[in-house]
């Protein structure tokens, strides 16, 4: 099991496990991480989102979705993400190394044209992976995750409904994803979403969360 934890990063996995980790994820483009997000840190992440307020969030040209105002929450994440252990295992799965993870709070609703077409997440070659949290407390319907290969037309999807699991995606030449639209009338789509790059980062400024003020 690999799970972020309060307490810091627990990686249960032997290296042969991983290097078997690693395989799954240049077979398929994706590797889903089960109870990525141990209960307790997941309900304090709910918890703030029940009451938070969200914005319209553009993602260059490819991607439309909405946004916490307050990122207090998001910079919690980025801290407990940027743990030693949890970089070193998420380098041994993709073959590369991964020395610092950064991420989003996203809201995907439905019927108010939020989408994210086809992209790679190369970023000039410094991404090592990207990873998507579901932090939802209720469950949504559609919103899958499709990744293809751009030489051989092979699209794999995947679904991840489970509140507290992850989905971490290969990046690389010719391997490009996307999210589905949610269904009509399905509740909204929350998750944390990063990028794991080969280049490290400096925490400080993850040490207290942030918090924006919202003017009237």
């Amino acid at each position: 099991m690999i799970q972020v934890t309060r307490a810091g990063a627990r990686v249960d996995a032997r290296e042969n496990e991983l290097s078997e980790l690693g395989r799954r994820l240049r077979r398929d483009g994706f590797l889903k991480l089960p109870s990525f997000l141990e209960p307790a840190l997941l309900g304090w992440a709910q918890d703030f989102l029940d009451h938070a307020r969200f914005r319209v969030s553009q993602i260059f040209s490819y991607g439309r979705r909405e946004a916490p105002i307050d990122q207090g929450l998001e910079t919690a994440l980025n801290f407990h993400l940027n743990d030693g252990d949890l970089l070193g295992a998420i380098g041994a799965i993709a073959g590369r190394p991964a020395l610092s993870c950064n991420g989003k709070i996203r809201r995907h609703a439905a019927g108010r044209g939020h989408f994210l077409r086809w992209h790679d997440d190369l970023k000039g070659g410094d991404t090592t992976a990207t990873i998507s949290v579901n932090l939802n407390r209720v469950p949504f319907e559609g919103g899958l995750l499709e990744v293809k290969n751009v030489s051989t037309g092979r699209v794999r999807s995947v679904a991840n409904l489970t509140p507290g699991d992850a989905v971490l995606i290969r990046v690389g030449p010719g391997i490009v994803h996307r999210n589905t639209p949610l269904k009509r009338g399905s509740p909204a789509k929350l998750t944390f979403t990063g990028a794991f790059f080969n280049y490290a980062v400096d925490l400080r400024g993850y040490g207290s969360p942030r918090r924006e003020t919202v003017r009237a």
